[in-house]
């Protein structure tokens, strides 16, 4: 299943124990074979918890996409989004779609160019955004050092902004 995830990797649901300082081991099958990497656990009141493993399948794949890419840069503009809101939740309390800030990083391309916390990004490059996901899907088409535009809405307006995309590292 997907769990609320920036990146939909869909997991395995497990009965393995997972606590702090024990997450991130293997999750093998009855002969010892690698199934997945334990990762993540929801915790409530109605229950003891579900744990879920990322597929081992998605971990050679991630691997591998890590070890082509080496030091190549990714594009990098300081903000993190809030998974929490839909665009239905949005919509249900009066907002529009989009995707909602939940931090700008000081010094960023974002804080250079105004976006603060609490900001609700309605378009990326002249896209319309509906959720954290499709800007994330979008964000991932850029590369460093590329202009783009952010259409933002704040206590009751609407503004857009221009930002240059800067990169991860240093090496480019």
């Amino acid at each position: 299943r997907v769990v609320s995830s920036d990146s939909d990797i869909s997991l395995i649901q497990t009965d393995a124990a997972i606590n702090p300082g024990n997450s991130g081991g293997a999750l093998v099958n009855a002969n010892g074979g690698l199934v997945g990497i334990n990762s993540s656990k929801i915790v409530s009141e109605e229950f003891e918890g579900m744990g879920f493993a990322i597929p081992s399948n998605t971990v050679i794949e991630i691997c591998n996409k890590i070890i082509e890419r080496e030091n190549s840069p990714e594009p990098y503009i300081g903000i993190t989004l809030s998974e929490k809101y839909s665009a239905q939740m949005l919509m249900l309390y009066g907002y529009p779609k989009g995707a909602v800030v939940l931090s700008v990083a000081d010094g960023s391309p974002a804080y250079q160019a105004g976006l603060r916390r609490g900001d609700i990004i309605t378009e990326f490059n002249s896209t319309v955004v509906e959720d954290y996901a499709d800007f994330n899907a979008l964000f991932q088409e850029v590369s460093p050092n590329q202009n783009v535009t952010i259409k933002i809405y704040r206590n009751g307006n609407y503004y857009s902004a221009n930002l240059k995309v800067d990169s991860n590292n240093s090496i480019e």
